[in-house]
Formats: C-alpha cells, sequence, structure tokens
C-alpha cells in the first residue's frame, strides 16, 4: 500500500535508530547489537520494497528472501545471547541461508510457484520468529556472572542515589 510502506519504512527507521544508540550507550547488553542488526535488515527490506519498481525483476525475491531469512536469524542469536546461551555455529547459518535462496530462486524462475516460494520463505522465516519466543517462553535465562555485576552496577548506583537524596531531604525538614 502507499501509505503503510512508508509509515512503516518510518517507524522501522526509528526502531533502528534507536536500538543502535542503546546499544552506543550500553554495550555490556547481551544481543541488543543483534536486535539493532535485525532491525537494519528490517530496514533494508522496506526500502527495497519501496524501491521495487526501480529495480530488476529477479533481484526483489532474491533480496527479501535474504533480508528476511537474515532479520529473524539475528533476532534468534540476540535472544540466544540475552539468555545466555551460546550462539549457533555460522556453517548452520549459512547453510540453511543457501538452502532457503536456492529452492526460492528455483521456485521463482525455473519451476515458477508463487505460492511455494511464500510458504518456504514464511515457513522458514516463521520458524526462526517462533524460536526466540519459545526460549523466552521457557523462562530460563542463564546470565553470566560477569554481567549480572555490570547489569547491577547501574542499579545500585540509582538507589544509592535516591537513599542520599532521601537522607538529606529528612535532614532538611528535621525528621
Amino acid at each position: 500500500s502507499q501509505i503503510l510502506m512508508p509509515l512503516a519504512m518510518v517507524l522501522v527507521t526509528i526502531m533502528t535508530i534507536v536500538l543502535f544508540a542503546v546499544h552506543h550507550a550500553n554495550r555490556q547488553i547481551p544481543g541488543l547489537q543483534s536486535w539493532a542488526r535485525s532491525y537494519l535488515c528490517g530496514l533494508l527490506l522496506a526500502i527495497a520494497l519501496l524501491a521495487r519498481h526501480h529495480a530488476p525483476e529477479w533481484l526483489l525475491p532474491v533480496v527479501t528472501a535474504v533480508l528476511t531469512f537474515l532479520a529473524t536469524w539475528l533476532n534468534v542469536a540476540a535472544t540466544r545471547a540475552y539468555t545466555g546461551r551460546s550462539p549457533w555455529q555460522p556453517a548452520y547459518l549459512a547453510l540453511a541461508l543457501a538452502i532457503m535462496l536456492g529452492l526460492s530462486i528455483h521456485l521463482s524462475w525455473w519451476q515458477p510457484n508463487p505460492t511455494l516460494r511464500l510458504a518456504l520463505v514464511f515457513g522458514v522465516n516463521g520458524t526462526l520468529m517462533l524460536l526466540p519466543a519459545e526460549t523466552k517462553r521457557r523462562g530460563r535465562v542463564r546470565h553470566s556472572k560477569r554481567h549480572d555485576a555490570i547489569s547491577d552496577e547501574p542499579k545500585l548506583k540509582i538507589s544509592r542515589t535516591f537513599l542520599i537524596l532521601k537522607y538529606r531531604r529528612s535532614l532538611a525538614l528535621g525528621r
């Protein structure tokens, strides 16, 4: 739609900028960089969809498949990092992307079947989107002790500041 795509692009741009800014300010948050990169892939996908009339016809299915796959894969990687799980091997990423891209290209040009191609792309990406939800649903977050110490440090500073301010206020009021 002529209204929804530019609106989606604006929203994804804002989220991408905010995530990269937060990551720049808080590098100790595990997985945040992968989430920011995931949104960047979404932004590039929105740009590709808006520019589809100016690009060669063969390019859009390839770009769409690659960017949606990378966005969902980065989402899985971010969730695994945030929950303290080990990352998947890069070979899995390369193999899964090659298989999905190969099948998508095959179903686009040699045996054109848009329904099956969309089912493949949405099936793979939908599964990758459900994996972080399953990880979060289990509720088992395994942070390292280093991460816990780093994440608690700002909280302790804020707590101490409020206690000092409260104590000073009490002294000023004579309580």
